[in-house]
Order: C-alpha cells, then sequence, then structure tokens
C-alpha cells in the first residue's frame, strides 16, 4: 500500500444500551460540568445509563484511514471519536482501545465513554460526546481526510475535525476547523482528549522546561516532575516524582506550566509503547494530564468504563486553551484553523524532545532517534560540554529506531543536531527542569459588592461569561459596574449582550444605546465597531430595520466588524428584495460560509451562474453549502439529506434560520419541507416554522430556544394548539422569563405543563406551591422517572412528608440511581436507616461523575445514624464497626472520595468509642489523622466543617494552642463568607436538578454559615 486508504465500513462490538433520554427538560442553571455551566436546556438528557446489564452485539458504523504505517479507526455514531490508532509496524494499539461500549455518567448531558481520542468542545467534555456526526471524505493522491462535522448543541458554531494521512508518514493529523455561524461572540475550548492504557511504569513527559504543573482553573500549583507537599487536596510525600504513574495515587489533572516547545506524550517502560503529541505551541499551549489513579474511586470507573481493557490515563491537548475552563472568543462569523498531530513511539526511553519529523530520547549511554518519515543524507551530531561525542552520515527510515551510541564521561547538557540534506530537522540541547518559586494561582473571583472599581467589575462580568461560570450571574456584575461609573460604556454594551441573549432585547436595547450615546459623544467613528455591530442586532431583534441597518455601517468602519457587518446588511437587502447590493456586499465580506451562502443563493435569485462547486472543495464538510448547491441544482437533494447524521431536524433549522434572515423566504421553507418528505426523523418544530399543525411531539432531543421559534410558537398558540403553549413556557423557562412560563404551562393544560409549571414556582420563591403542582404533576405522569425523583428531591430539601413519591416508587420494576439515594435519604430523614443502609446494599448504582459524594453522603447517613443510636446506648464496640462500615464504601455504591475531609466526622466518633473501649492509642492515632489535614478550598468542598472536627481532635490530643489558633481562623472565615452577597446561586449541583432558584442564595448562605458559626461556637464553649 502506497497510497492512504480510506474505508466506511462497519465493525462488530459489545454496546450496553442506554435508556431513552427524558421526555421534559431540565432547567438545571447552576448545574457544573467540568468546573463550567452544565445547564442541558436546550437539549434533552439520559439520567439512566445501563438500560441492561448485559451489552449487546452492534454493528457500528466506522471511518477507517491507513497508511503503510497507522491505521486510524473514527466512529461517527459517537462523537466522531477516534476509536483506535495502531502502529502498524508494531502491530500494536498506541492509544486506549476499548472492546465494549460501556457508558457511564460523566457527559454534559448524560453518557460518556472512554477510550481513544474525544474531541471535546466548545466545553468539556464536548456535550455531544454521544450524538451522531456527519461524515465527509476527501481522498487525494498522497493525503485523504475524513472530516467529522456537528454543531455545537448549545449556541450552533460548527467544528469540524478532519483525521489526515500523508502516504509518507507516520502520524495523523487532526485539522480542524471552528465556525462561528452565529451573529454573537461565543466563548470556546478545543481539547483533544487521548486515552492511553494505564499503569504504575507509565512516564507522563512534559517538555523539559516545565517546572511547574497546575491543577483545574489554577487553583493549585506543584513543582513537576519531582514534588512534595499538598495537591488538589492531597499529602503528595517529599521527592515524588510524578511524572511516573505509579507515583500518583489519587485522581487527579496535572496541567503543564507554559512551555515553548511544541511536544508532550507518555511512555510506558513496562511495555516499550507510547504516544507523542506535537502541535504549535502558540496556538495549542495546553498540555494535561488525568488520571482516575490507584484509589477506590479509580477502581470504581474502571468498573463502570469497562469489562476487560484495564485502567487508562488521559492526555488532553489544548488549542486556544492552557487549562480548564481556560476559553477564547470566537467573533461573530469567525473561523480559527490549526491542527495538532499524534504518532507512536516504540523501545525508545522517554523521549526529551519531539517535534513532526521525530522523537529523541537521551540516555546515559545512548541516543534514540524516532522518526516519522524517511530522511535520506543525514547529519547527526552528538556533543556535551566539552566534545563532540558522535558525528555521522547516514539515512533515517520510518518508524525505525535509530540508535547512536555515547562512550566516555558524559559533561552537562547533550546537544542533538539532526540534518537532512542541509535542512535542520533537530537542535535540541537536554535541560534540566526550572525550580518555579512564587508560581501565581487563581484564588477565585470578587462577588460584585466586593468590586473595587468599575472597571474590576466589568472584567470579572467579562470573566463569568467567556468561563461559563455555573453559579455566577454577568448581569450584576456589569450593573455594579455601570453603578460605580455612569461612563463605563463598554459594561453598558456587555450588559445589553446578556439581556437579548436571554430574549429581553426592550432592556437590551435600553442600555446598548446609552453605551453608544456615551461612545460617540465626542467620535462618531470609534476605534471598535462592537458597541455599533451590538446595536444593530439588537435593534434588529426589535424590528427597528432602518436603525439597525444605520448601526451596521457603523460597525462596517472598523476592521473587527467590518465582515460581520456586511453579513448582517446583506441580509436587510436580501430582506428588501435587493439582491445585487446583497451580493455585492456579501462578495465584500470575509466572513466565511455565511456570506458566502448569501453571495451564491443572491447570484442564483439574479439568474447567474455562481461558484458553489469551487466552494464546496473549500469547505467539504459545510452544509449550509450543500444545501444551497441543492438550491442551485448542483448538488442531489436526496443526497444532501441522506447525509444528515448530526441531528437533521437541528441543521435544517439552522439553515431555516439564517436564509430567513436573509430574504430566502422560499429556499428556507424548502430546507424543512425537504426534511419532512425525506424519511428522517423530524422535530415538531420543523412544522411549526413551516406555520403548520406537527405530525409529532417529538423535539428530537433539542427543545426550541431559537428567536424564530419563540415566534412560531406564538403563533401556533393562538391558533389553540396547547403543545405550542406548553413548548414556548419550555422556551420561556430557558431565558429565566419563570412568571411568563408560568402562565404558558398553565395555560397549556398539560401534564407537562403542571410539572414545569411546578419548576417556575420553585424558581420564583413559591416552594411550598412547587410542591403541591409537583405532587400533582407526579399523579399525572406516574411512570416519569425525572419527575419522581424531582418529587423525593423537593420533599427531602422541604422535609416535607415522602408518601406520594413512596406510592409511585412501589410500581417501578426497576429503581433509577438517583431515585434509590433520594429514597434512603427520606427513610433516614423518617427514622429507618436501617432500612436506607438495606436498600443502598442491594442496589447496583453506576457511578455519576461529580455525584459520588452524594451516594455516599446517603450511605455515611445512614450508617451513622444506627452508629450514634448504638453509642447512645453504650455500645461501643458495635457503634465503632458501624462508623467504620459507614467509611467503607461498598463496589456496588459506585461511590469513592474525591477528598479524605469527608471521614474526618467518622473518624473522631471513631476515636470516642475507642476512648470509650479503653483504647487511647488508637484513639488519638484517629485524632491525630485528622488534625494532618489541610483545610483549603478542596477540603471545603469535601466538608465545610472540617476546622470544627480538627478543633475539638486538637483538645483530644492536649494541643489547646493549636485548637485556639483554628479557632480564630475558622471564625474569621466563617464570619467573612456569611456576609457576602453572591451574584447568583450560592452554589452548584452535579445533577440534572431544575429545582434550584437564585433568590434563595442570601437564605442559603446565611443558613449554611450560620450553622457553622453556631457549630464553632458551641465548641469554643466546650474548650
Amino acid at each position: 500500500m502506497n497510497k492512504v486508504s480510506v474505508k466506511d465500513t462497519t465493525i462488530s462490538i459489545p454496546v450496553y444500551p442506554v435508556g431513552a433520554p427524558e421526555k421534559l427538560p431540565v432547567f438545571a442553571e447552576n448545574r457544573v460540568h467540568q468546573r463550567m455551566s452544565g445547564n442541558p436546556y436546550p437539549n434533552a438528557v439520559t439520567a439512566d445509563v445501563r438500560a441492561s446489564e448485559k451489552p449487546e452485539r452492534r454493528e457500528l458504523r466506522a471511518v477507517v484511514i491507513e497508511n503503510d504505517y497507522i491505521r486510524v479507526t473514527v466512529l461517527p455514531e459517537y462523537g466522531g471519536r477516534v476509536f483506535s490508532a495502531e502502529d502498524k509496524t508494531t502491530g500494536s494499539d498506541f492509544l486506549y482501545r476499548q472492546h465494549v461500549i460501556k457508558p457511564a455518567l460523566i457527559g454534559l448531558l448524560g453518557p460518556w465513554i472512554s477510550g481513544g481520542i474525544e474531541f471535546n468542545w466548545p466545553t468539556h467534555h464536548r456535550p455531544s460526546t454521544f450524538l451522531p456526526t456527519d461524515v465527509t471524505i476527501e481522498e487525494d493522491e498522497h493525503e485523504s481526510v475524513v472530516w467529522l462535522t456537528s454543531s455545537d448543541v448549545f449556541d450552533r458554531m460548527t467544528g469540524s475535525v478532519g483525521i489526515a494521512l500523508r502516504d509518507d508518514r507516520a502520524y495523523f493529523e487532526t485539522r480542524v476547523r471552528l465556525y462561528n455561524r452565529t451573529p454573537e461572540r461565543r466563548s470556546f475550548l478545543w481539547w483533544e482528549n487521548a486515552a492511553v492504557p494505564a499503569g504504575p511504569d507509565l512516564r507522563i513527559f512534559f517538555p523539559q522546561d516545565v517546572g511547574h504543573v497546575f491543577f483545574h482553573y489554577r487553583r493549585n500549583t506543584t513543582a513537576y516532575p519531582v514534588t512534595g507537599g499538598w495537591f488538589n487536596g492531597h499529602r503528595i510525600p517529599e521527592n515524588t516524582d510524578i511524572s511516573r504513574h505509579g507515583n500518583t495515587p489519587f485522581p487527579t489533572s496535572y496541567f503543564s506550566a507554559a512551555s515553548r516547545y511544541d511536544y508532550f506524550g507518555s511512555y510506558d517502560e513496562s511495555t516499550g509503547g507510547g504516544v507523542v503529541h506535537v502541535a504549535d505551541h502558540h496556538i495549542s499551549p495546553g498540555k494535561k494530564m488525568f488520571t482516575w489513579a490507584y484509589d477506590q474511586l479509580a477502581r470504581t470507573w474502571e468498573k463502570a468504563l469497562t469489562d476487560t481493557d484495564g485502567p487508562y490515563l488521559e492526555l488532553m491537548a489544548g488549542s486556544y486553551s492552557d487549562n480548564q475552563p481556560d476559553l477564547s472568543w470566537l467573533a461573530p462569523y469567525e473561523e480559527k484553523r490549526f491542527s495538532q498531530y499524534w504518532y507512536p513511539i516504540s523501545d525508545t526511553g522517554v523521549p526529551c524532545f519531539a517535534n513532526l519529523d521525530m522523537a529523541v530520547s537521551v540516555h546515559s549511554d545512548r541516543v534514540v532517534i524516532r522518526p516519522t518519515g524517511s530522511f535520506a543524507d543525514c547529519e547527526i551530531t552528538v556533543s556535551d560540554a566539552n566534545r563532540e561525542i558522535s558525528r555521522e552520515k547516514t539515512s533515517l527510515d520510518v518508524l525505525r529506531n535509530h540508535i547512536i551510541e555515547l562512550t566516555g564521561d558524559i559533561v552537562g547538557e547533550v546537544r542533538i543536531v539532526v540534518k537532512s540534506a542541509g535542512k535542520t530537522l533537530v537542535d535540541y540541547t537536554t535541560m534540566k527542569p526550572p525550580k518555579d518559586d512564587n508560581v501565581p494561582v487563581i484564588e477565585g473571583f470578587p462577588t460584585p459588592d466586593e468590586c473595587r472599581s468599575s472597571e474590576e467589575a466589568f472584567l470579572t462580568g467579562t470573566h463569568v461569561v467567556g468561563y461559563r461560570d455555573p453559579s455566577a450571574n454577568a448581569e450584576r456584575y456589569f450593573e455594579k459596574a455601570v453603578s460605580l461609573s455612569g461612563d463605563n460604556f463598554e459594561a453598558y454594551a456587555s450588559l445589553a449582550e446578556c439581556m437579548a441573549r436571554r430574549g429581553d432585547f426592550e432592556s437590551a436595547y435600553r442600555n446598548i444605546t446609552r453605551a453608544w450615546e456615551i461612545q460617540t459623544i465626542r467620535d462618531m467613528r470609534p476605534v471598535s465597531g462592537r458597541i455599533a455591530f451590538l446595536y444593530g442586532n439588537i435593534a434588529l431583534a426589535l424590528g427597528k430595520n432602518n436603525e439597525a441597518e444605520e448601526s451596521f455601517w457603523s460597525a462596517y468602519f472598523t476592521v473587527d466588524t467590518k465582515d460581520a457587518a456586511l453579513v448582517r446588511i446583506a441580509e436587510l437587502e436580501g430582506l428588501r428584495g435587493d439582491f445585487i447590493a446583497a451580493k455585492r456586499h456579501a462578495s465584500e465580506s470575509r466572513a466565511g460560509v455565511s456570506a458566502d451562502v448569501i453571495r451564491i443563493l443572491a447570484g442564483n435569485r439574479l439568474g447567474e451562474k455562481t461558484d458553489i462547486r469551487e466552494k464546496l472543495r473549500e469547505y467539504p464538510m459545510s452544509q449550509a453549502l450543500r444545501f444551497a448547491a441543492v438550491i442551485c441544482g448542483e448538488y442531489d437533494k436526496r443526497a444532501f439529506y441522506d447525509g444528515l447524521s448530526d441531528e437533521p431536524s437541528q441543521t435544517c433549522i439552522d439553515i431555516f434560520e439564517d436564509l430567513s434572515r436573509a430574504g430566502f423566504a422560499d429556499e428556507a421553507a424548502e430546507a424543512l419541507r425537504g426534511l419532512t418528505m425525506s424519511g428522517k426523523r423530524c422535530s415538531c418544530m420543523v412544522w411549526y416554522l413551516l406555520g403548520e399543525r406537527p405530525e409529532t411531539k417529538d423535539v428530537c432531543g433539542v427543545f426550541p430556544h431559537r428567536e424564530c421559534e419563540r415566534k412560531a410558537l406564538e403563533a401556533a398558540f393562538r391558533n389553540g394548539d396547547a403543545y405550542a403553549g406548553y413548548l414556548l413556557g419550555c422556551l420561556l423557562c430557558g431565558r429565566r422569563e419563570y412568571a411568563r412560563a408560568h402562565a404558558m404551562f398553565e395555560k397549556s393544560g398539560l401534564p407537562e405543563g403542571t410539572r414545569g409549571a411546578a419548576v417556575c414556582l420553585w424558581k420564583l420563591g413559591r416552594k411550598n406551591e412547587a410542591l403541591e403542582k409537583l405532587r400533582a404533576a407526579a399523579e399525572r405522569m406516574p411512570d416519569d422517572d425525572q419527575v419522581l425523583w424531582e418529587l423525593f428531591r423537593v420533599e427531602n430539601r422541604l422535609v416535607a412528608s415522602t408518601g406520594d413519591a413512596e406510592r409511585l416508587l412501589m410500581n417501578r420494576k426497576k429503581i433509577r440511581d438517583d431515585i434509590c439515594t433520594e429514597y434512603a435519604v427520606a427513610l433516614c430523614r423518617r427514622g429507618e436507616p436501617d432500612r436506607a443502609v438495606t436498600i443502598m446494599e442491594g442496589h447496583e448504582y453506576v457511578p455519576c461523575e461529580g455525584g459520588e459524594g452524594a451516594v455516599a453522603d446517603a450511605w455515611i447517613l445512614a450508617n451513622r445514624m444506627l452508629a450514634d443510636r448504638a453509642f447512645g446506648e453504650g455500645l461501643y464496640e458495635t457503634a465503632l464497626g458501624l462508623y467504620e462500615k459507614a467509611e467503607t464504601l461498598p463496589e456496588n455504591l459506585g461511590a469513592g472520595w474525591w477528598n479524605d475531609a469527608k471521614k474526618a466526622p467518622l473518624r473522631y466518633a471513631e476515636g470516642l468509642c475507642l476512648e470509650k473501649l479503653g483504647r487511647e492509642k488508637q484513639a488519638n492515632e484517629r485524632f491525630g489523622w485528622i488534625t494532618s489535614l489541610l483545610t483549603d478550598f478542596f477540603s471545603d468542598m469535601a466538608l465545610p466543617e472540617l476546622d470544627i472536627i480538627k478543633i475539638k481532635a486538637y483538645r483530644k490530643l492536649g494541643d489547646t494552642e493549636d485548637a485556639e489558633k483554628t479557632i480564630k481562623s475558622a471564625r474569621a472565615r466563617f464570619e467573612k463568607e456569611i456576609n457576602r452577597r453572591d451574584s447568583g446561586f450560592f452554589g452548584t449541583t452535579p445533577f440534572f436538578d431544575s429545582f434550584y432558584a437564585e433568590s434563595d442564595a442570601m437564605a442559603e448562605r446565611h443558613a449554611h454559615y450560620g450553622r457553622l458559626l453556631a457549630e464553632l461556637e458551641k465548641v469554643s464553649l466546650d474548650g
């Protein structure tokens, strides 16, 4: 084989089937996922990932691309992930290859699988990781590309990654194109998440100029590769080499510090296999390792994600991002293009340098070079500080190790120079890692009240928006900014932008006009067109087309918004039927596909020949251009619809939206009409947008959220369509317009509307009414698991009777994991912890990332209640056993410990039992273990009252000095925290929980820290 081969085929593999997506939308505004917003709306979620305990063998679509050296297999059905990558010269996989599809609850929308490479964007993990992608194959004489394309399920940006392989190289390229097809700026990150088999002898290598690593959000840092001290809430022994995987026993991430080199990877010293990643570090600075490591949590997740393939480690490579979260911006209609590269190594040892041409390892007695291509007429020079050790002329063959023996004593660092035909391929000198002192970390950000200046408030609000914070409300920061300085036009503009995004265009208009007035007091031609462009967008949403067009022409004057403004100008001209002007201005714009589609369709309306074929060669993955080609008679209509794998209704609605606002109403309708006749599954929104009564109530996993959908639903509801009223309520609730949403839910009269009304009542602060409405919804939808879980959760939260929920539960043959946990909590509240323990012991859980603690909490609560009862009765040996049982999480719970602080109350209780039993030494060991814990950000997440337990432990050990110090520091911290005013929610949740309200933030904060202060005061007095 000399040419690159591509086969669109199938593979047979066991697949654990997941449950059906929930029929009800989730409005979890404060859900956290990978430290960013995990609010799933408008997307349906899947909360039950194990519909069967046994896998079913399935034939999955697989696209295989290979040359003489490597073979890469892609699964379009699972987010377009790379399934496997094989080094054909050794016959081994150089990525972690799964032999089963076994989902667990890690994804933003629920299911997630491990292995291969996952392409994460615009957030981590990829929200559409469990959804299919469109596939386009390009084949050329020396290179082939498999394009995998889908639209971001939240902001509808388009992301394409091309798996590219050349015939003469042993690496594969991931060729990325990200396109923001919307008129709004959007934040994003791109991380390629590669899995490799994990083991104690696996070495993670960052460039040698990396002297420290960070945790998520730069909350924590430690030296690299040799370190010691506290990191991510865990103590690392001094002089520990954390580049060796076996030396990291707890789950964690290591994000590389900035490097001036382009490579990183892993190498397993026990197998001799490894993988190298290469990308331009200016564009792709992110280098990360994540591991589940070796504790109970690791075993839990290994069991959840595979049957036989063992543990894995994640090597993640970030473009436009070097941390998680760490996001960049895509301007309206902006496209970013970049590439990353992956290749195998074998029997090299750990590389000290790598680039696209080769990896180089320097050992005490030899240098090993592993080339990715064949290079003739090579000259290789090796020298140290004193002498030239070796110089040889040779040739290098692809994926064949070239070894240079080192003789004599090596003085200082080693320099390797490799030239081919006079061109320098490598010139590298080894180095010791730097000692980085005083590395800054991020301690969090101020609340609006704590911002000392308008600029600080504005910058913090911008950070909240860009980083998609799950609990803070950016609008509060921008409001604070303008209150501190009435001239901060940027803050007014950002406030308007936030309001427009949630559909409050009237308020947005007031603020954007104020921003424009301030900006143009003296200068009618500002240096940036951002505010003028925003002004135009908002005016257009209000139907002020003439005002909008004038604003877009103002935005045209500056380079940052010129091309985007031309698209919007061309759209308005198309709406007026002036396709000559529309074509002229779309042609002038360099805004990519959006401008091209307008230009081509305007030309088609004018009867002119278009360049659609040339554009399809430039953008072979673009469905918008493909449909334009259908309209122009240059692409087969059936082939267009057959090629839609990424949710077809949403793709066609995107096309409908874009064409409608550019004056191509007939073409827009044809996109939807053709879908209804294609035989593809269709969302009811397709018919609503056509102004027709739907043939189905299916939303195809995506609830309405666009402005065009709002207008279509309002029209349908006016014509008596109750389901349209319900969907309109969903859209309004998704925009946080709870009062209006509540009214629509009630007017719909549907069971789903009853549940929606309960959500709105809760968010409006009417909790008791919400509970009664939720009970009514459960009666109307007795088989709906989401409603039953919500009912249990709300009843537990309000300390209300769970009789209705339990009655409905008894009719279930299978109990969902989260329902089982809430039922156990309800039993404990009712004084039946023994039943709670029995139920949890008999239930097989699938873990939920971030939710492992909730299962552990329920287990601890039930066993601790039993232990406390035994202790009160003087049965100290029994109580000790029960406290230890609470600390020992059974395997079936799918749980584990992210931070040891959660064990502290149990260890203290064990110490009390041991005291009563006269076993003072063992008791003091328990108390000493507690005092050894570090109180920090990570322990606060696990156990906010850790300091209170530590104070009691100090006193048991007779250490009154440290007890008093801890009392003072804890009191100062709690008193500071109780008086803070949150901009949004007080906390976050990892669950698909709609029953939280921003309005509760202050009460929740006061209750939380009030309890801690009361407990602290009691401990102080007891001393």
